[in-house]
């Protein structure tokens, strides 16, 4: 799946050499995707991946993905704070 639009990116977050990336895919529908790998490529899985060190997860609207990638980001976070 193309990517057609990058929304909001966290590079190097939660650790060097990886990010977090919320885009619009070619199909109309909005991800949130993390890791090492999938952040970083022009063409996206178009299916749900959440197991292992690179995921992502499609969303109807650009809300829930945005919403979806701040509540990761806080818990991570407050988990570096711990």
């Amino acid at each position: 799946m193309k990517v057609e639009k990058v929304i909001e990116f966290k590079e190097n977050f939660p650790i060097d050499g990886e990010a977090y990336i919320v885009g619009k895919g070619e199909n109309g529908k909005y991800f949130f995707a993390w890791g090492p790998e999938i952040p970083y490529e022009e063409e996206v899985p178009a299916g749900n991946i959440l197991d292992g060190d690179s995921g992502i997860e499609w969303y109807e609207t650009e809300k829930e993905a945005v919403s979806e990638m701040e509540e990761v980001a806080e818990a991570w976070e407050n988990y570096i704070l711990l």
